[in-house]
């Protein structure tokens, strides 16, 4: 009897499913580039802050030195008083002072009839003799600014008439990371996963330098814009690298080291900011730790073993396997070379012929919301797009998340935004992610567990989001519990779709890489939601629990489980005789699971014959 792959295991449990080797590769590669993207990410978010500011007067000043005068109390008769609401419907909740408007005229005057009136929350100077009162005219002379942490807006004055500029530069570095997302899928399946992910770090760094050096607004915008080229390919691909090495039993590890790397860098990135006060500083020490990590993990990263048997590097992958069994304590690794070299040449001629069912591709597959040629089923073809537009809709309010942590606080107390205000928001924000750790054990192996964890957190996210927004001013306890919850359940929606979403073959992930040009995109509307907070504060968490709404609708028509025609196929034949002969056979190019009485297109299936993870198969 012929020995099954079940019987021979496959040749990563002989050279090591998970050991000394892959172990290393977590923590070095995948720990260290997700807390590097993470600190990236909270050192964009921190320099583009807008702290509390009001117009600069130089009169005021120097009146304020004279007498001596505290600041809190030069607004009371010099800066005009606005009123806010949370929805463009609702109703005004509040009033604060102006800050891009003040009193013209004698302020000398002005604080004589502050005093005179018995120094009140406000006061309207009037001209003496016309009893009229002053008029009101824009910040000419500049804005005094809330200095607890110098960011980018207040050193370029983006406020006021210019507010909208710190948010397009946020919108161009989720444009630089689309067409990152684009350009780099390719290269990781033309040229290898280890020079496209050396290649965007480099970038990275570049960005980050160019950051430190420009002025001017379009300079700025540039600049980030390559800083965002390898964000999101970065994060996901030392990912993706790492799990190729890994045995299936062990894969959730990875994308728990992954978890864990993303919320400490979160956590870590408030202090940092605290301590240096300025994004010039926060910046060039983020970026001199991207340069010496990026040098540091070129002598590390190796190359896919899987890519390198589909180019017909036999040699290199053998080498780099013997190294990871020699590594993980195992016995020498002996190999059939002639049937490896069969199984590369067969999966190499038969993969761009491919056609997908049952949302399973192939390493060559444009399996995009854009190209769904290769799907042939149309039931395959809608579960597929229900699937990338949830895990968009996902990875939009996570985001969009991270950009409403900062104002937490500031929203439930209902102050202006403070730099030491926002960095305590975020910091508690990422604390409530911990828990979210056990997740992948949780969901491993259990598509049911799965479903229902996306379908109950996209609930909560929806129902926790709109009633954060219609929640009255003057709940602070309540405000800020429905943030953080909103906030966990929402991670916990995006990580169950991430983990779901790659839980597939390997060949499927890379192909994944090049699809988040369409979150990138997605995602670089969020800024835009964001600005439209500057003029109603509620509005952000509105939108994004509707949106949250529309995912989970789109939860309940996933299915349970997705499984390929070829899972079905190698459960049947999984014996290395079987694959022998298909190998030898120059007729057999496909293996058709059609019915003959069958027509209806839904139920064509097409597959290749050999498995898909050459790694995992003997």
């Amino acid at each position: 009897m012929a020995p099954t792959v079940r019987d021979v295991g496959g040749i990563l449990q002989d050279v090591g499913g998970f050991g000394t080797y892959q172990k290393y590769l977590c923590f070095a590669v995948v720990g260290v580039i997700s807390g590097l993207c993470s600190l990236t990410f909270a050192t964009q978010l921190f320099s583009l802050v807008t702290p509390d500011h009001w117009c600069w007067n130089p009169e005021l000043a120097a009146l304020a030195r004279q007498l001596p005068l505290p600041q809190e109390d030069t607004k009371k008769f010099s800066i005009p008083l606005v009123k806010e609401r949370p929805l463009p419907w609702g109703e005004v909740e509040s009033a604060s002072y102006s800050q891009c408007q003040r009193f013209g005229g004698d302020l000398v005057g002005a604080y004589i009839g502050w005093v005179a009136a018995k120094r009140p929350h406000s006061h309207t100077p009037v001209t003496p003799g016309s009893g009229r009162p002053y008029p009101v005219r824009g910040c000419d002379q500049g804005w005094a600014y809330n200095h607890t942490f110098h960011t980018l807006t207040t050193e370029n004055n983006w406020v006021c008439d210019s507010k909208w500029k710190p948010y397009a530069v946020h919108t161009a570095f989720w444009l630089g990371a689309s067409l990152g997302a684009y350009v780099c899928g390719y290269m990781a399946k033309r040229f290898g996963r280890r020079l496209t992910l050396l290649l965007g770090m480099l970038i990275n760094v570049i960005g980050g330098v160019a950051t430190l050096v420009s002025s001017g607004f379009i300079l700025l915008m540039l600049s980030r814009f390559v800083a965002g080229l390898g964000h999101l390919t970065v994060n996901y691909l030392a990912l993706f690298l790492v799990l190729e090495l890994c045995d299936e039993e062990h894969r959730v590890i990875p994308l728990l080291v992954m978890i864990a790397a993303y919320t400490t860098g979160s956590l870590t990135a408030p202090w940092v900011a605290r301590a240096v006060v300025s994004w010039w500083w926060l910046t060039l020490i983020i970026t001199l730790l991207s340069g010496i990590v990026c040098f540091t993990l070129s002598w590390i990263i190796p190359e896919s073993p899987w890519w390198m048997l589909t180019k017909g590097h036999h040699k290199d992958a053998v080498q780099l396997l013997q190294r990871i069994a020699k590594v993980n304590g195992k016995a020498p690794w002996k190999i059939n070379q002639k049937l490896l070299e069969e199984s590369c040449d067969f999966w190499t001629v038969n993969c761009g012929r491919q056609q997908i069912c049952c949302l399973r591709s192939n390493s060559d597959s444009k399996n995009d919301l854009f190209d769904l040629k290769k799907i042939r089923c149309n039931s395959c073809r809608k579960q597929f797009i229900i699937l990338n537009a949830i895990w968009i809709l996902c990875s939009s309010c996570y985001f969009g998340k991270h950009y409403i942590s900062l104002n937490l606080l500031a929203t439930a107390f209902n102050t202006r935004s403070d730099p030491s205000s926002d960095f305590t928001s975020y910091w508690y924000s990422a604390l409530i992610e911990i828990p979210i750790w056990i997740l992948p054990f949780i969901l491993q192996g259990s598509p049911k567990m799965s479903q229902a964890a996306l379908i109950l957190s996209l609930t909560s996210a929806a129902s926790l989001g709109i009633a954060h927004a219609l929640l009255p001013t003057g709940n602070i306890v309540t405000s800020v519990t429905t943030g953080l919850i909103d906030r966990l359940v929402v991670t916990v929606a995006y990580y169950t779709m991430l983990q779901r979403r790659w839980d597939v073959s390997i060949a499927d992930r890379i192909t994944s890489v090049t699809m988040e040009i369409s979150t990138g995109l997605a995602v670089s509307t969020v800024p835009a939601v964001i600005f439209v907070g500057e003029y109603y504060h509620q509005m952000p968490s509105l939108w994004f629990g509707t949106v949250a709404s529309v995912a989970a609708v789109l939860s309940f028509f996933l299915p349970v489980s997705i499984e390929s025609a070829g899972d079905q196929l190698t459960r049947q034949k999984d014996s290395v005789q079987w694959l022998r002969q298909c190998l030898q056979s120059t007729q057999l190019r496909r293996i058709s699971l059609l019915s003959r009485d069958s027509q209806n297109e839904d139920e064509s299936q097409v597959v290749s014959a050999l498995p898909y993870n050459l790694l995992e198969s003997t």
